[in-house]
């Protein structure tokens, strides 16, 4: 099941996390814009007065006042080799309510009672077939981790741990918003991570958000509902070939497109958008100058996928609007909202030409203007990003295969015309998915996925030109349009998600070393700027994430751009899906950053281990402890 929550965590279902991560931004009066460089230029110019950390935000979601900390507890090395380290401990904190203790890992052997803990870093597990030929003990070590949950604590309250491996203090006013403090020589790393309550849990699949803040501080989040069919969680082990198939043949309760809203102090709704045994296909939502909310989807009719839309306004909803009646579909909506308080929709329609194109949509009244063509160029366009800026400009970005491998192409509205399509990223690698921000200063910021050149061509032992797998070398990348060129950041987009090594953490002058950092796939970014000047970044990535039963887990990290550089990333916690869960990023007004996202939970199903595995380790004579849990819903 996928509900809604702002961090969620759940076992078994998909769940929307919805206003998942509340970034406050503190004490932000002297703060400087970010410092873009040329892309062949050193570093840019350092960051003003007042830019630094020191007054980066403490993380919280909207109804809860509790502090979450990750602790990461690494192996030791000897003579080059890591080596499985014990971690028992016990924490005490000097003022405020701990509230619990949870092993990152979700390994069922790490035995976790108040605030002690026996937890050892491990071998992964052997998932596939070679894996399980070479054994356990030649799978990689894992490093362990502990996410402790604090309440009614200040700056100056003292985390003190006791380990097998030594005793370090840290207090809460070091561990910032975007840096991570390190101890035991590097072996542990203390940071802070999102904290997340559940928006919604419900037996319907809630996936796909979409976010928007009114100028109120109202949060708006649309979502998509799947209702399985009858007694579908009831379907137990088949034990015997079965007589019949004919119960699998029952139909399902379809799509339908929900909304849900925060006041400020609650939620409120689910309210239907889309009527019920539907075929949706993901939301996009905005907010217009009225206070009028808008959300839009792809809905199947009639063979065809037509874009439509609908508005709340003042507590009541209007009727549904069909945007589209192109003879082929028109998917991937996405929405902004301009300076005079017209909602824009960007999409891409595939017309009578069997290519995609970029269309636009402007909002007139309690309705939408015909659309405009962004781009109908030869060869598929895809993936299109929206944003506006104060002073009126309204851009639409999309990948390009015109030129025979995903570019990324920019088009602006400004002065009522649309001015010439211009490139943002056209070299031999592949460059596609952007995302786009306009910041204080009305610069056009741009992610991108980057992958190497032949992304997703032919591979094989009988291929010349060898093509690159699909998620082989994959990063991120960031551009900024300063009205007369593209420039890089100071700081490469990938830096803050690839943090030190242990190694480098007790000694950060190796730390600038690429050999002496972490890396992972980065996909799926996504581009926010709040209200006090900051540029956020949210990439997916199973960097921390761990193999389980129903695959690899991803989540959602988050860094943000202030002075000359990134911060160090922020996990989190409680978005574990699959990679193509993207989360939305919502600016409020007071200067928060609201981050909604979907998760089905794999990452706690890591506590059920295979059936497999515990025999081989009961057999080796280690006792693990099996917990059954009952199913969450009834259906």
């Amino acid at each position: 099941m996928k509900t809604l929550s702002r961090w969620i965590w759940a076992a078994g279902w998909v769940a929307l996390a919805a206003a998942a991560l509340y970034a406050t931004a503190q004490s932000q009066d002297n703060r400087g814009n970010p410092r873009p460089r040329r892309a062949a230029a050193g570093r840019g110019a350092s960051a003003p007065a007042g830019t630094g950390f020191a007054d980066a935000a403490p993380l919280l979601s909207p109804a809860s006042t509790a502090i979450a900390v990750r602790v990461e507890l690494a192996s030791r090395v000897k003579q080059g080799k890591k080596e499985p380290t014990v971690w028992d401990g016990s924490l005490t904190v000097s003022e405020g309510r701990l509230l619990d203790i949870r092993s990152w890992n979700r390994d069922p052997r790490d035995l976790i009672e108040g605030s002690t803990w026996k937890i050892t870093t491990r071998r992964s597990i052997p998932w596939n077939t070679e894996q399980r030929k070479r054994g356990h003990d030649l799978m990689p070590l894992q490093d362990s981790a502990l996410l402790v949950r604090i309440a009614d604590a200040g700056p100056e309250a003292e985390l003190h741990f006791d380990t097998a491996q030594g005793r370090f203090s840290v207090r809460l006013g070091e561990i910032l918003a975007g840096r991570a403090v390190a101890a035991l020589h590097g072996l542990v790393a203390v940071s802070r991570a999102a904290v997340a309550d559940t928006v919604l849990s419900a037996p319907t699949e809630d996936d796909y958000p979409a976010a928007a803040a009114g100028p109120d501080g109202s949060l708006y989040v649309a979502y998509t509902a799947f209702a399985h069919g009858k007694d579908f969680r009831r379907r137990g082990p088949v034990e015997q070939r079965p007589d019949s198939f004919a119960d699998l043949a029952q139909p399902t309760g379809g799509d339908r497109v929900m909304l849900l809203t925060w006041d400020g102090r609650q939620w409120h709704g689910p309210w239907p958008v889309s009527e019920v045994g539907g075929d949706v296909f993901r939301p996009a939502i905005a907010v217009d100058g009225q206070g009028g909310v808008w959300v839009v989807w792809t809905e199947k009719r009639k063979d065809r996928w037509d874009l439509v839309a609908r508005r709340r306004n003042g507590g009541q909803w209007d009727e549904v609007i069909r945007l589209t009646d192109s003879p082929g579909s028109d998917l991937l909506a996405t929405a902004a909202t301009d300076r005079d308080g017209r909602v824009w929709i960007a999409w891409m329609s595939f017309g009578a030409g069997g290519h995609s194109d970029i269309l636009t949509a402007r909002q007139e009244g309690a309705k939408f203007g015909p659309p405009q063509v962004v781009c109908d160029r030869p060869g598929n366009q895809w993936q299109p990003a929206i944003a506006a800026s104060d002073a009126g400009q309204v851009t639409v970005a999309w990948d390009s295969y015109e030129n025979g491998n995903y570019d990324i192409f920019a088009r602006t509205w400004s002065n009522g015309r649309w001015g010439d399509i211009r490139p943002a990223a056209a070299a031999l690698d592949g460059e596609m998915r952007p995302t786009l921000a306009y910041d204080r200063s009305r610069r056009l910021w741009l992610a991108y996925e980057k992958s190497p050149p032949n992304w997703g061509k032919d591979t094989g032992p009988t291929i010349q030109e060898k093509g690159v797998r699909l998620q082989a070398g994959r990063t991120v990348a960031v551009v900024v349009w300063d009205g007369t060129s593209w420039k890089e950041p100071a700081e490469a987009a990938a830096q803050p998600f690839a943090p030190p090594t242990p190694a480098a953490r007790a000694d950060r002058a190796r730390a600038d070393n690429p050999a002496a950092r972490r890396r992972g796939v980065l996909g799926l970014p996504r581009l926010a700027a709040d209200a006090n000047g900051r540029i956020w970044l949210a990439v997916r990535t199973a960097r921390e994430g761990t193999r389980v039963g129903v695959g690899t887990v991803w989540l959602t990290h988050l860094a943000f751009y202030s002075g000359d550089r990134w911060s160090e990333e922020i996990i989190c916690s409680g978005t574990d899906q699959l990679f193509d869960s993207p989360p939305a990023l919502a600016p409020m007004p007071d200067g928060r950053l609201a981050v909604v996202a979907a998760t089905d939970g794999r990452h706690a199903s890591a506590a059920r281990l295979p059936d497999w595995f515990i025999a081989d380790l009961r057999r080796q004579g280690e006792q693990v402890a099996v917990k059954v849990e009952p199913p969450r819903w009834p259906d």
